[in-house]
């Protein structure tokens, strides 16, 4: 088992004199500090609200774990219509440079398809299926676009996945039932189920033969998922980075 050594939450009441804020570093270096405004008892409907009995953030709530020990981050969120939890890195370089450039998630996945199909070291021709795409206003800050005078576009791609997803885990009330999420996500990360129920030997070979792990609510890890090992980017790999990505940002901003 691992253990997470700081948490992030952020949560705003809709009066900024009941707004309660917990926010830490990015990154290692830079100190955890706080601003609470407000104690749970004065806010029962808001901040309280989302507190244990504890004081602890209630599973709802949006909350960034931060794991040091593997420069990791870990956050539960809706990607999609699905319920995940995310363990991820951050592109660091990549991150600064959007905040330098005012720049956010990209959701736009035929948008990423383009900017895949750049060079990202060298100007290169682009597919005239691209060509409009990498005209548009919207990618002036994301690639160097040049016109040919002899027609067509040449491109560089200046802007790389700003997460890279090490884990995908779905909580579920059966292996069956998490199966059916997993298979949603297949090619974006590792997956592992999160259940409390026992799995028959087929549910346990099926989840298997599909590379999906399965871990008790207690930690007793049954089956490690299968190594993910892409071989390259795709738009649709890129644009759920892009998602886990936004969330983030609306952790730490």
């Amino acid at each position: 088992m691992v253990s997470w050594t700081q948490r992030v939450c952020r949560i705003d009441s809709d009066s900024d004199s009941r707004r309660c804020s917990v926010f830490s570093s990015l990154w290692k270096e830079w100190d955890l500090w706080r601003d609470l405004n407000v104690s749970p008892e004065q806010s029962p409907s808001g901040f309280g609200a989302l507190l244990t009995r504890s004081g602890t953030p209630r599973r709802s709530s949006l909350v960034l774990e931060i794991l040091q020990e593997a420069d990791a981050y870990r956050h539960e969120g809706v990607f999609d219509r699905s319920m995940l939890t995310v363990t991820y890195s951050v592109n660091r370089a990549e991150h600064e440079a959007r905040l330098h450039a005012g720049l956010r998630e990209i959701r736009d996945e035929f948008l990423l398809a383009a900017l895949l199909s750049a060079p990202e070291d060298r100007i290169g021709p682009v597919s005239s299926r691209f060509e409009r795409e990498l005209r548009r206003v919207e990618s002036a800050h994301l690639a160097t676009v040049l016109e040919d005078p002899e027609g067509g576009l040449w491109a560089q791609r200046r802007v790389q996945p700003a997460v890279d997803v090490r884990s995908i885990e779905i909580t579920s009330t059966s292996l069956k039932r998490g199966c059916t999420v997993a298979h949603r996500w297949a090619g974006y990360g590792p997956r592992t189920i999160m259940t409390s129920a026992s799995a028959s030997a087929f549910e346990l070979t099926e989840a298997s033969h599909y590379g999906i792990g399965l871990q008790m609510t207690d930690g007793e890890c049954v089956m490690p998922p299968a190594t993910f090992v892409p071989q390259r980017w795709s738009s649709a790999r890129w644009r759920f980075a892009e998602l886990v990505y936004g969330q983030f940002r609306e952790l730490t901003d």
